[in-house]
């Protein structure tokens, strides 16, 4: 099955003024912009990120700046019965007018209906996540329905072609959106990407849709949110956010930008997450990961894209019922591996950023996951190998294909990649 049908079509996100399809010649390959053609960097919704207080008191500073006074709750289930919880409902007081909570992993669409249902119910006229990358994207997810009224899976087709989008721009449109405040309990970055994964369970693939009104308005990071996480869960999410950084600056498209902000997000987390894996309890290394996984997330907006990691991620994720963080912490080495023969040079750059000078990057990545503890090869998360072409046919529906540095042409080569990783 070639690159460019139905994937590439359906799920681009464009965040520069040449998408993420745009490659240098090698000898460009560090970053060196061009004086002929056009690269534009857009800035996203996001408004505000604080940091540096606890999260009670930011959510008061932000939440009076709107004036809303009905304030919608939406959460991970585990969340529910703790103090971080009831803290939050302290803060929102006589404005919280209700909470949604049955999110599954991969956000289904079932999900994302009742939270749209209870929402309305609710009158929200503000959302407020607490939790990780599933509760953000669904809360996204419940905004774009509440907006244009979609009741089931066919309402999401006209917001799948990304590239119909500019992120920066704010469309006048004669709808009132539910914008959202995100306080985030792992390092997914969910949190400033203005598009979501939403999962048809019918045909166990999740599909990507946008607008750019649907990133959170705000960011609250508290790093004290993020101890209630289990420590293998919090650390596996700090090798998505690796992933991030990785794969852009792994891109042959580059941008300074986004070299800078992927350099620094792997260079903090390559310190922080073996801290916090020492002392789960060291709050300066959670939030240096916080602020990490922001800088992994941000290259995008110079337009660079990510590769094979994210797309077989998107579909092995549902498909397998694997985390992303777990589908990085298996995957990407072998995508940086498979890859070596067309961007060598610029995986010389991520193993530098993660102190690893010299060493190939699949096996410098390989040693900070299996250092963390952390399963490496899909056989130990229990995919079972009789599954990997079906992973891989379905990996191709994914517009991610087409922005990996090696030319991903056929199911077949994605089969090599997942081959490498068992």
């Amino acid at each position: 099955m070639a690159c460019m049908p139905a994937g590439c079509r359906r799920s681009e996100p464009v965040s520069g003024g040449t998408g993420g399809d745009m490659g240098f010649a090698m000898k460009e390959q560090a970053s060196t912009p061009s004086a002929t053609t056009e690269t534009v960097h857009r800035f996203y919704g996001t408004e505000r990120v604080r940091y540096g207080a606890s999260f009670g008191e930011m959510l008061a500073n932000e939440t009076a700046r709107d004036g809303a006074s009905r304030i919608f709750v939406v959460t991970a289930p585990e969340i529910v019965p703790s103090a971080s919880f009831d803290q939050l409902k302290a803060v929102l007081g006589s404005r919280f007018c209700g909470f949604f909570s049955d999110i599954p992993p991969h956000v289904p669409i079932e999900s994302v209906l009742a939270g749209v249902a209870a929402a309305r119910e609710a009158g929200a006229q503000l959302m407020v996540t607490l939790g990780g990358g599933s509760a953000i994207d669904a809360t996204k997810l419940i905004s774009l329905c509440l907006a244009q009224g979609i009741g089931d899976m066919s309402g999401f087709e006209a917001y799948a072609h990304l590239a119909q989008f500019d992120p920066s721009h704010r469309p006048a449109e004669n709808v009132d959106w539910i914008r959202s405040i995100a306080v985030p309990t792992t390092l997914s970055a969910a949190e400033f990407t203005w598009f979501a994964g939403v999962t048809d369970p019918a045909v166990g693939m999740k599909r990507v849709v946008g607008h750019p009104l649907l990133i959170p308005r705000a960011v609250l990071y508290d790093p004290r949110l993020t101890l209630g996480v289990p420590l293998p869960v919090f650390l596996a999410s700090g090798i998505k956010a690796v992933d991030h950084a990785a794969e852009k600056i792994a891109s042959l498209a580059a941008q300074p930008f986004s070299d800078a902000m992927s350099k620094e997000a792997l260079r903090m987390l390559a310190h922080a997450l073996p801290r916090v894996a020492a002392d789960p309890k060291d709050l300066p290394a959670r939030l240096t990961c916080q602020l990490a996984a922001w800088l992994s997330i941000a290259g995008g907006m110079s337009g660079v894209r990510n590769g094979a990691s994210h797309a077989i991620g998107h579909m092995l994720g549902p498909h397998a019922s694997v985390p992303h963080g777990l589908t990085s912490c298996t995957v990407l080495a072998s995508v940086m591996r498979w890859n070596r023969p067309v961007n060598h040079e610029r995986q010389a750059v991520i193993s530098a950023a993660l102190g690893r000078k010299g060493v190939d990057a699949g096996d410098a990545i390989e040693d900070l996951v299996s250092g963390l503890r952390l399963p490496t090869r899909l056989r130990d998360i229990g995919v079972p190998r009789a599954e990997l072409t079906e992973i891989a046919r379905k990996t191709m529906e994914d517009s991610l294909v087409c922005s990996n540095p090696r030319k991903i042409s056929t199911a077949q080569d994605v089969l090599e990649i997942l081959e490498m990783a068992y």
